[in-house]
């Protein structure tokens, strides 16, 4: 029975979701048959074998700052043989400004959980002091918890990453000519106003010369902020405002540049080569000053980025010409508000990323540049979509595949509270209270940082010419191209210089695959085409969009996933599995799985909050995420292991707590037990399995 606090709790939220909520509410999230309670207590059982501190290579930094390898991966200034990929989280607003000892137990959190690195995000108006009439006069007490963050961080291993600019709002005092009121006008004024230039140069000058005093270094000096973007989400031609002094300011340059241009029919539209031109000019040219102010006045050797919203083909050039690698931003199922933006109801799809071809990250494959490292700030399979225990084999397995070289979660927490609070409204993009995010992301962390699964040997390039402008080709990927990248390394070239390995993709050819040179390429989709089936050129993944099946088979690693029924790897078999759910085995000894004598196996199937409030069973509107105690799906699947010998299985928490011994049949090299997340109290989301010294 609910409690007064949580009817009241209740009652509130159908309020805030809109007049008549209550009547539009036809399915809740329910403790029974189905849906069980699910103990998570956030932290990670020590030396248990969800505990992945084993990847710690600690200090961050102590190989210098990262650098960019000759094969377009990140090595180190002092140890250019190593190579390192980056899988990490973001951390939003407060949650950047904990503690000292919520920073030390994040750090080992985060440690425990196999992450390497940490987005600073939307951190910067937090750090302003609050009464100060511009926006740069910085908090010494929010920089003094930033400051200890990093060297906790470090200290872990843990590298960082972060943004010059998110959501800073100008203040009067700030004196911008064309935002004398203040305003969050930073990311349209940046390319054209000097007065907005001159400000982006003195907040980050303020802070990057800050000596931080647990480190003894500057952030300019910092080997373990291994990238910074300049502005987050920028590109001027998604956001550029319709109307209002901004827009007419942009107007009357645009017009002034047709004219030099003699372009006089161009038009202010996204689809207009002309109109991106002239916009693409504008912010190449502010961004390399921006470089320069870092190089030249700053002295920083940090990386740097920016450009991080959008895959469209012209923006290669850009990015080529003045970063040091690329970065996107991929989003599954991502909530969409009913009523008021960034507030309950929200709206879902309930779509399958693996019905649509890996959607993410297929649409992100085309940003992505040969020669330069690829990182994703962000990503989500975003809360309560019913179908993200398929997340991490596709993001881990298909950024593996690429040769990708960074993933960080999206999010965290989205501030303080968050993270003090153990909570049961799973819903939207935070991962402290979630495990099923946090597991998923070890599935990600063992095929993807690990390198379980194996980079494609075959690459498609599409080529980008220096006066793409002035042509009449595609300005933004057709489908076909990312659904290639479930087969070969997919990216972008400048000029025609062609990588090791790779065939030229048109426009032409990118519409009719099949015509293309490589004879296995044209195998691959001759296969998609008629079946949906595509596998990679190495066959170690192998998704089935019209079944929902996704099945990653590597000498370490074996990952399935289907919707119900049967789904067979090499070594690995699922039966009668119930709906869509997850099974992903690991050697966890560094030995093949037919040698390894101790096993990791994942179960995913759905968690929710109990009493998570929807409008039907599709469950395509939330109006309340729910509480605690967190509610685990309960859908067996029947396994099947080939072995020579038996294996002794523990059924874990999410946390990695022991919760009892599951009964095996061990009979003609086949091992066969029956994975089920109630088998008991608390729920049951992993496995741990040791080889018996003695063959049966």
């Amino acid at each position: 029975m609910a409690s007064a606090a949580q009817i009241c709790f209740l009652f509130s939220a159908l309020l805030f979701a809109g007049a008549g909520a209550a009547e539009k509410v036809r399915w809740k999230a329910e403790q029974g048959d189905e849906w069980i309670p699910l103990e998570f207590k956030r932290e990670t059982v020590k030396g248990s074998i969800l505990d992945f501190s084993f990847l710690r290579d600690a200090p961050a930094g102590k190989y210098g700052f990262v650098r960019v390898s000759p094969q377009g991966t990140f090595s180190f200034e002092k140890a250019p043989e190593k190579r390192i990929r980056f899988f990490g989280v973001n951390l939003c607003f407060t949650a950047n400004f904990l503690e000292k000892e919520e920073v030390d137990k994040l750090a080992e959190t985060l440690l425990r959980g196999g992450y390497n690195a940490v987005r600073i995000h939307h951190h910067d108006t937090e750090m302003l002091k609050n009464d100060a009439p511009d926006s740069l006069t910085l908090d010494p007490e929010k920089l003094d918890r930033l400051d200890y963050l990093v060297f906790r961080m470090k200290e872990a291993g843990i590298y960082i990453t972060t943004d010059f600019y998110t959501n800073r709002m100008f203040r009067p005092g700030d004196r911008i000519e064309e935002a004398p009121g203040g305003g969050g006008l930073m990311k349209f004024l940046l390319p054209v106003s000097e007065s907005a230039f001159r400000n982006w140069k003195e907040f980050v000058r303020r802070w990057m010369t800050h000596r931080n005093p647990y480190t003894g270094r500057t952030w300019a000096e910092e080997e373990a902020l291994f990238c910074v973007n300049l502005v987050n989400e920028d590109p001027v031609i998604n956001r550029l405002p319709a109307q209002g002094p901004v827009a007419e300011l942009y107007r009357k340059r645009f017009a002034a540049w047709k004219e030099k241009n003699g372009c006089p029919d161009a038009e202010p539209v996204r689809t207009d080569r002309n109109f991106r031109r002239f916009l693409q000019d504008l912010q190449e040219k502010r961004y390399l000053q921006m470089r320069t102010f870092l190089r030249e006045e700053l002295g920083m050797k940090t990386l740097i980025t920016s450009l991080n919203l959008s895959a469209d083909i012209p923006l290669a050039l850009t990015r080529s010409r003045v970063f040091d690698l690329v970065d996107i931003h991929g989003y599954h199922d991502h909530p969409y508000s009913v009523e008021r933006k960034w507030h309950l109801p929200y709206r879902f799809t309930q779509k399958s990323a693996i019905s649509g071809f890996a959607s993410v990250p297929r649409w992100m494959l085309g940003a992505r540049i040969f020669g330069m490292p690829m990182i994703v700030t962000e990503f989500n399979y975003c809360s309560p979509n019913r179908y993200r225990a398929e997340s991490g084999p596709l993001i881990g397995g298909y950024a593996a595949l690429q040769d990708w070289d960074g993933l960080f979660r999206f999010a965290w927490a989205h501030g303080s509270r968050t993270i003090r609070t153990i909570s049961g409204g799973v819903y939207g993009f935070d991962a402290v209270n979630d495990p099923l995010a946090q597991l998923s992301d070890k599935i990600a962390i063992l095929l993807f940082r690990r390198g379980d699964v194996s980079p494609a040997k075959r690459r498609i390039a599409w080529n980008v010419s220096s006066d793409f402008f002035r042509g009449h080709g595609m300005i933004f990927f057709p489908k076909t191209f990312g659904q290639l990248g479930l087969f070969a390394q997919v990216g972008s070239i400048l000029n025609g210089a062609l990588p090791e390995a790779a065939e030229l993709i048109t426009g032409a050819s990118a519409s009719k695959p099949q015509n293309m040179k490589d004879p296995a390429t044209r195998r691959f989709w001759k296969m998609l085409s008629e079946t949906g089936i595509a596998e990679s050129d190495g066959g170690e993944l192998r998704l089935n969009a019209r079944n929902r099946q996704l099945a990653v088979c590597t000498p370490r690693a074996e990952s399935l996933t289907l919707d119900g029924g049967s789904l067979s790897g090499k070594r690995l078999r699922v039966r009668r599995a119930e709906g869509i759910q997850t099974l992903a085995l690991f050697s966890m000894d560094g030995n093949p799985l037919e040698k390894s004598t101790r096993l990791l196996l994942i179960h995913l199937t759905d968690v929710l909050g109990s009493g998570a409030l929807f409008d039907s069973p599709k469950r395509e509107i939330l109006y309340w995420g729910g509480g605690l105690p967190l509610l685990v799906r309960r859908r067996k699947a029947e396994l099947e292991l080939q072995t020579s010998h038996p294996f002794r299985i523990s059924a874990l928490s999410a946390d990695g707590e022991f919760r009892g011994v599951v009964p095996t049949v061990f009979n003609g090299g086949i091992l066969r037990f029956t994975a089920d997340p109630g088998r008991f109290p608390g729920g049951v989301t992993a496995y741990e399995l040791r080889r018996e010294s003695e063959p049966r």
